[in-house]
């Protein structure tokens, strides 16, 4: 099932922290002590480091929403602080376990992979990784790490930190996510998959503190694009047992860290300590959740959300010159299991199909699509998932021998917890019902 949406982006072009980036020197204070982490009120002294030079970008996962906006009105002024509004506060900062759009935004400040994309191109940036070679037959990459990079706390950025993380992501107790990105890597999908349960067995070796070495499975060039994804960070090694990430603030290696959390806010502040602190501009970041459009833009009109990324009321804006609209798209999956009856027979599932109301499903996007693949100009244009034809979905049930749904098992829907799928999941039971008799 396909949802596409589109979302307006600010003049910032981009939901990218970690690429707030000016030529300007912040202040300067005294070098930490390592620690172990911070209470979440906790800031560290810190010194700005040498920097060679380089943007963070982001990379953001879209997420499912309904009428999602966000827009922007920058202010050259506004570079100590910066306001942001989102839609969701239930915000995973464990970047294994996260997969939300709003997350892996938040992400760009915090932490920071090998690779960034640029946030004008989306091209792949060095970002830890100051050089790497690739190898004659294409699937060994050596990545050197960069000297100066650090955590916020003053710990060394090494190798090992990689290689954990990569092979805790993909351990199959964790059920992570993006856990099958990895399995480009060499071992990584035997590994993730419980066919073997040695880890030396996955192709990630540390020869020494500052080189990673990656042993592909076939040649990808596009592998640098694939490490700029969250899922790829480094984690501290204290933070890698830890299973509930809400209790202290996470030792990270962004331009950013965070120093309070609260139900319906971030506040995040400069990392001095970061390899290119010297041209991150902003002090301060305020992640602000609010509930509604309505509070959105009510932050908005105060002046106190300089940028809103999520749900707001149009109607209700005092300024809308900073608004852009610009396509994304998001892909909303509800798989059926047809390995036993009486699902195996395919005149029930397309029963189910031609029994829902594709445009209520569709309702509130803004370029809805009936394709896995967002409608792209100048590509193909196959038939989708469209029809809603009641009385032929009625007599596919009965040829399958069951007329008015009489006999057909109780339908489990299981769902994401969001609003959303909530929303999607409840009009196709009622739909199936009311349409089908189909117990649900």
């Amino acid at each position: 099932m396909k949802l596409s949406r589109l979302v307006s982006l600010s003049a910032i072009t981009i939901a990218i922290f970690s690429a707030c980036v000016s030529n300007q020197v912040g202040t300067t204070q005294p070098v930490p002590q390592k620690q172990d982490g911070p209470a979440l009120s906790e800031k560290p002294e810190t010194q700005d480091p040498d920097s060679t030079g380089g943007e963070g970008a982001v990379e953001g996962t879209p997420e499912q929403g309904r009428s999602p906006m966000a827009q922007g009105r920058p202010d050259p002024q506004d570079r100590e602080e910066l306001t942001v509004a989102f839609s969701s506060g239930s915000i995973q900062l464990d970047p294994r376990k996260s997969f939300l759009a709003s997350e892996a935004q938040i992400f760009t400040g915090l932490y920071e992979g090998l690779f960034s994309y640029n946030p004008l191109t989306l091209e792949p940036i060095p970002a830890a990784a100051e050089s790497w070679k690739v190898s004659d037959d294409k699937k060994t990459w050596t990545f050197t790490i960069r000297s100066n990079a650090r955590y916020w706390n003053g710990d060394s950025l090494k190798s090992q930190h990689f290689r954990d993380a990569w092979i805790s992501l993909i351990d199959p107790a964790g059920n992570n996510p993006y856990s099958s990105l990895f399995d480009i890597i060499a071992g990584a999908k035997e590994y993730r998959t419980g066919q073997t349960r040695d880890p030396d067995k996955v192709g990630i070796e540390c020869p020494n503190e500052k080189t990673l070495v990656v042993h592909l499975n076939a040649p990808a060039a596009f592998f640098p694009s694939m490490l700029c994804h969250h899922s790829f960070s480094p984690i501290h090694p204290t933070m890698l047992g830890i299973s509930d990430w809400s209790k202290q603030a996470p030792i990270s290696n962004g331009p950013f860290y965070l120093v309070e959390q609260k139900d319906d806010r971030l506040i995040l502040a400069k990392n001095e300590l970061y390899w290119d602190a010297k041209r991150v501009a902003i002090k301060k970041l305020i992640i602000r959740f609010t509930k509604d459009g309505a509070e959105a833009a009510s932050l908005w009109n105060s002046g106190e959300a300089r940028w809103i990324a999520g749900d707001v009321d149009l109607e209700a804006l005092q300024d809308r010159s900073g608004i852009e609209v610009n396509a994304m798209f998001a892909t909303y999956y509800f798989y059926i299991r047809s390995s036993q009856a009486p699902w195996t027979d395919s005149r029930i599932r397309q029963a189910l199909s031609l029994a829902l109301p594709w445009d209520n499903i569709r309702q509130g996007y803004y370029l809805p699509a009936e394709t896995l693949i967002y409608p792209i100009p100048g590509y193909p244009k196959p038939k989708g998932l469209s029809e809603t034809n009641v009385e032929r979905a009625k007599e596919l049930l009965a040829e399958a021998g069951f007329p008015k749904g009489v006999g057909v098992p109780t339908l489990v829907i299981k769902i994401s917890q969001s609003k959303e799928a909530y929303r999607i999941a409840g009009l196709m039971a009622a739909a199936w019902k009311e349409n089908l008799g189909i117990p649900v």
